[in-house]
């Protein structure tokens, strides 16, 4: 409900054999050097695979976003999307030397994979079109996958393997939690989570190259495509292409990983945290006092506080990507990413003070970095301007900024020495691994100090003339110190059976918390700093460079003048077409759907065909949405026949043909909650093909239903759902709307009218992954002509939809249709329980994802005249079943039972959750 990108950027393409490259009109340097790189990835995969694409490739460039990303799809056509913001130097399995080119080339291996020939499979692509069950790969455990992609890139990059992703496979080998394949689901699987997919799969197929040649690794990839479904798990395929007992070859995997340990020297490390969960940026407020960010692995952070082994949280906050604290002031500073405005997920500057409490963002659409207190007025960060990272003074009274050193591709981490003297920072150059520079005061730049071949980065000051930091050093992460009138570095020696991700000195300087990765995950730890000792200790011997630049060419020429202006029609081609079904009342109609969209997401399209067989008739939805602006709009254009059922247990046959113009305003737009505006104007007829039934004419006189409705409807929705990586359904947060509708004669509408319809949504994590989930639904029409709902069935609506009969459908155990009324209310309780999660596929069923049962009471009344009675009561149990064709499809089976005497148990089948 909100625009990817800003009206003004002007989009460029350049097209060539096997790409059309999409990127704003001032990154053609950017775009031409990714796309040398696409080229050459795409030659060396499709003569690894035998694999060639028949359509262009699309890739786009995005820097709308201050956090790293990649992702790819073949929907519905094959692209990738590249987020320009260089991967910051702690990122997990992101410190590469050139990231961007990196994951291009991970992505790229997925879509080369999902477009392996498969014999009847290949047929069906040339009339379909592109679409997930039409591509098994994508199906297949997402360990397998993600581990051959990251594979891929990794030898065609020439990219060295993470010593951080080394030390997890050994540290999880020496423990006693080394899974089996078919146990990374995704859930809570030993240290990484949902990482587990990456360690693990990466792992084993890196295990399987250099145990078998790369032909068998080949045939084993093309299993997936040409005999999908013939064997039940990936240990028989396995076993089958590479002639070896899964289960033997999956413990030499552990095996290979399993190290003797080392006697190292017991230091006395006093908890902190030793809970496991994603934990980051510790900063001493003093010494007893720690402050820093925690993941539950729910996608909610924290800044806690931990006082002596009690922890309290401080703040719930998103996407941070720095902390800082100044002892003066007694103030927190940090940065984070918030998508609070329209097109941009930029990141900014937040002050919390300890003792007031107070929360205030500083920046607005500045995109700053990493805040550090230079002074009573200015904060050092890092500020991100046309793909370059500069060093700035952030005035915190003004709000303006004072850009003082030259571009870098990027930088990270800025801190000032005590005596005011330098600037210590990491950096990262093109083609170059993260390292230490130095800056003077004034942002000259003046030398690196920590070796080109190493990630090197978190530098900290010990005092004015020694600056520590993490860098690599025989397979692990370590601290090293510099001492800069001497040229002398040291390296010093801690717990190595952690892998060390975050450090922070005391203000006294005598204590250092680490923050170390060990086999049950993240642990934050507090030491005296006369504890560490020193490895070694060496004269800066190597060449002080200044080396900026260090680009790698290829012999691939890319002309600058055949950038195009974006074709954003020609990707609105129809890119699949797909069988669906929908409820419509009684019966369930079989059709298909189709859909279009550019790349940028500014226009989209879809539409629906389907055909009910108790009235033999058609029924269609057509909607575009252009998305170039906020707010955004969409058309939409409708012509839907239910069947129903009276209390009566008369049928009777509803049509409502219709229009609606939707805009859609966000006012609050963040990862954790959303507050929109929706205004609509809309046309609809609905008409019946039942005479009025004599004796049910007070609550069944369709000379009620049979009305032109044409008015307008003003909506107010916020919403706070959040639905994980192991969720059943959203299980976390809030959605709520409040929708007035206004029918009016000098619209075309038969009598004015007034319509209020509230909804409130609730779920709630009760024994994870399970869900408690309420929703409650009122309505009430007043005015001229009072505007009648149906209630009974087995589905819902959204607010804003001009379809507002069934509003309060929900009623299982009733017929759809079975009551009507002009006020009422609705509250249906469920609560989802998880019996299976499936990530492998199995025979039949190759897209099962989840099985869970839910448990449900609805409880509702309708009247027309204004009085409610009694409630009417149903309860029963759902059977559901979750597949992913590209999208979750949700088919439940349940049984239901109404609290009327003249109704039996109702067993039905109904599509998608049911709300």
């Amino acid at each position: 409900m909100i625009a990817d990108f800003h009206p003004d950027i002007k989009w460029k393409e350049i097209k060539t054999k096997n790409f059309i490259l999409v990127y704003p009109d001032s990154y053609l340097e950017s775009a031409i050097i990714l796309l040398k790189e696409a080229e050459l990835a795409y030659t060396k995969l499709s003569v690894l695979l035998g694999v060639k694409i028949k359509k262009n490739i699309r890739i786009l460039l995005s820097d709308n976003s201050d956090i790293f990303n990649s992702d790819s799809t073949i929907f519905p056509f094959c692209q990738i999307k590249i987020n320009l913001a260089e991967s910051k130097p702690d990122r997990i399995y992101g410190s590469f030397k050139n990231s961007i080119v990196f994951f291009m080339t991970k992505e790229l291996s997925k879509i080369f994979m999902s477009n392996i020939k498969g014999g009847p499979i290949s047929f069906l692509r040339k009339f379909l079109g592109n679409h997930y069950y039409l591509s098994p790969m994508l199906l297949t455990p997402s360990p397998i996958i993600e581990g051959y992609s990251t594979f891929f890139a990794l030898l065609i990059t020439k990219e060295k393997k993470p010593n951080e992703f080394l030390f997890t496979l050994e540290s999880i080998a020496n423990s006693r939690n080394f899974p089996q394949l078919s146990n990374l689901s995704g859930n809570y699987s030993n240290w990484p989570a949902k990482h587990s997919r990456l360690v693990f799969g990466l792992g084993f197929v890196l295990f399987l190259a250099e145990k078998y040649p790369m032909a068998s690794m080949i045939a084993l990839i093309n299993s997936y495509a040409k005999q999908p479904h013939k064997y039940r798990t990936t240990g028989a395929k396995i076993e089958h292409f590479l002639s070896g007992d899964f289960d033997e070859l999956w413990n030499e995997f552990q095996l290979k990983y399993k190290k003797k340990k080392k006697n190292l020297k017991n230091i006395d490390f006093k908890i902190v945290d030793g809970s496991g969960m994603l934990q980051r940026y510790p900063v001493f407020i003093d010494n007893n006092q720690i402050i820093y960010l925690k993941n539950n692995f729910k996608e909610s952070m924290q800044i806690v506080l931990d006082n002596k082994n009690q922890e309290s949280f401080i703040l719930n906050t998103d996407d941070v990507s720095g902390i800082s604290f100044d002892t003066k002031s007694n103030k927190l500073y940090y940065s984070a990413s918030i998508n609070s405005t329209p097109y941009y997920k930029y990141s900014e500057i937040f002050e919390y003070d300890l003792d007031t409490k107070k929360h205030e963002q500083l920046s607005i659409k500045q995109r700053l970095f990493h805040p550090v207190r230079a002074s009573k007025q200015n904060l050092l960060c890092i500020k991100r301007r046309s793909n370059k990272d500069y060093l700035t003074y952030f005035n915190i009274k003004t709000k303006k900024t004072n850009v003082f050193s030259e571009g870098f591709e990027s930088l990270s981490r800025p801190v000032i020495s005590p005596d005011n003297n330098y600037i210590a920072c990491s950096i990262k150059n093109k083609n170059s691994y993260w390292q230490i520079g130095l800056f003077d005061i004034n942002g000259k730049f003046l030398r690196y100090i920590s070796e080109e071949n190493k990630i090197s980065y978190y530098p900290q000051w010990k005092d004015a003339n020694t600056l520590f930091y993490i860098s690599e050093y025989e397979k692990d992460n370590v601290l090293y110190s510099y001492k800069i009138g001497e040229n002398k570095y040291s390296i010093y020696n801690k717990d190595q059976n952690g892998f060390l991700k975050y450090f922070s000195f005391s203000n006294k300087k005598d204590k250092i918390a680490l923050i170390l990765l060990k086999n049950n995950g993240y642990n934050t730890f507090a030491i005296e700093y006369s504890e560490l000792s020193k490895i070694r200790t060496d004269y800066f011997k190597k060449k002080i460079y200044n080396k900026r630049n260090i680009e790698e060419k290829n012999h691939i020429k890319i002309n600058k003048k055949i950038q195009k202006k974006y074709n954003i029609y020609r990707d609105l081609k129809p890119g699949y077409f797909s069988p669906t079904a929908v409820n419509a009342g009684n019966e369930i109609q079989p059709g298909f759907i189709t859909t279009g969209n550019d790349i940028l997401n500014k226009h989209a399209y879809e539409l629906n065909l389907n055909y009910g067989f108790i009235k033999k008739v058609f029924s269609y939805s057509i909607k575009y949405k252009y998305n170039g602006f906020s707010p955004n709009f969409s058309l939409s254009a409708f012509d839907k026949k239910n069947s129903y059922r009276n209390q009566y247990q008369n049928d009777f046959f509803l049509r409502t043909v219709g229009m609606q113009f939707l805009f859609n305003y966000p006012f609050i737009k963040t990862k954790n909650h959303q507050v929109y505006l929706a205004f609509d104007i809309h046309f609809e007829k609905i008409s019946s093909d039942n005479k009025e039934d004599s004796n049910s004419e007070s609550l069944f006189n369709f000379d009620l239903i049979n009305k032109s409705y044409n008015g307008l409807g003003l909506s107010l929705i916020y919403n706070s759902s959040k639905e994980y990586y192991d969720s059943i359904s959203q299980d976390d947060g809030i959605k709520m709307s409040l929708t007035f509708s206004k029918d009016i004669k000098s619209f075309g509408s038969e009598y004015n009218s007034k319509t209020l319809f509230f909804e409130y949504k609730h779920y709630i994590s009760l024994f994870r992954p399970n869900v408690l989930s309420l929703r409650l639904a009122m309505i009430k029409s007043f005015g001229e002509f009072k505007r009648g709902v149906f209630m009974g069935g087995l589905g819902t609506i959204a607010t804003t939809n001009p379809l507002k009969s069934g509003f309060l459908g929900l009623m299982r155990g009733f017929p759809s249709g079975y009551f009507f009324g002009t006020t009422g209310y609705l509250l249906n309780t469920e609560y989802r329980i998880s019996i299976l999660k499936i990530e492998n596929s199995i025979l039949f069923l190759p897209y099962l994802e989840r099985i869970y049962l839910t448990l449900f009471t609805d409880i509702g009344k309708l009247v027309i005249k204004e009085e409610l009675n009694k409630p009417i009561i149903s309860y029963g149990a759902e059977f559901n079943v979750k597949f992913n064709l590209g999208s979750p499809i949700i088919v439940a089976f349940g049984f239901a039972k109404g609290n009327q005497p003249e109704l039996k148990t109702k067993v039905y089948i109904r599509f998608d959750h049911s709300f």
